[in-house]
């Protein structure tokens, strides 16, 4: 059953009025078929590739560039990825018509970046042949660091202070990522309050947040 009942109804006619030879072959012998066919395949992608990467807490505080290393397929250059010259096949991949190509990019780490983040590279991934060539997608993870935590912009510090500090007053010396920083202790303060140094966190779109204090006390040992 056609879509429509009569082939010949429709389409362009020729300058006799009769109708056109090609929509008749096509109503036939499938030559809209034929061109959907070349569609679909021009459309082809090739296979994406995850790569994952752990990245330290200072990478994400300076904005560190890594320098990615990965293979992927590539189509033979010698063959366009039909695996044959003619009719022989290509000596250069084997008759595969891919060759797997060491390939390398600088990923710039982004200031909003967030643990668990994934990147996509458009076109990095394999090639496949009649098509484009997949994606790159990268898996970003923030390493636990020995001293700080990331809350969004702020870096949290758990630091041990004795409550005679809390009571009398004191100064603090912070291991940080461009030196020591230095934080006083109001005398009297409050054992639940935590203490922020502004500007001192990780940068975003938003600015760069606190590096917040929290202290836990503790007691004389009796």
């Amino acid at each position: 059953k056609y879509d429509n009942p009569n082939p010949f109804s429709g389409g362009h006619r020729g300058h006799g009025g009769g109708p056109n030879m090609d929509d008749v072959f096509n109503q036939f012998f499938g030559g809209g078929n034929q061109r959907q066919h070349r569609q679909q395949h021009h459309h082809r992608k090739g296979r994406g590739l995850n790569l994952p990467l752990t990245i330290s807490l200072e990478d994400v505080f300076f904005g560190e560039t890594k320098k990615l290393r990965y293979n992927r397929e590539m189509k033979c250059g010698t063959c366009q990825g039909s695996g044959k010259i003619v009719v022989n096949a290509c000596k250069t991949c084997s008759g595969k018509g891919m060759l797997t190509t060491p390939n390398t990019i600088d990923f710039k780490i982004p200031s909003n970046l967030m643990t668990g983040q994934v990147y996509t590279f458009r076109r990095l991934g394999d090639d496949i042949e009649n098509g484009e060539a997949g994606d790159l997608n990268i898996q970003v993870v923030i390493a636990r660091h020995p001293l700080f935590k990331l809350r969004d912009r702020d870096i949290i510090y758990e630091v041990e202070i004795p409550i005679l500090d809390m009571l009398i007053g004191s100064e603090l010396k912070i291991p940080y990522f461009t030196g020591t920083l230095k934080a006083k202790i109001p005398p009297l303060s409050d054992v639940t309050n935590a203490f922020n140094l502004r500007g001192k966190g990780v940068n975003n779109d938003m600015g760069r947040g606190d590096l917040i204090i929290q202290p836990k006390v503790v007691m004389p040992k009796s």
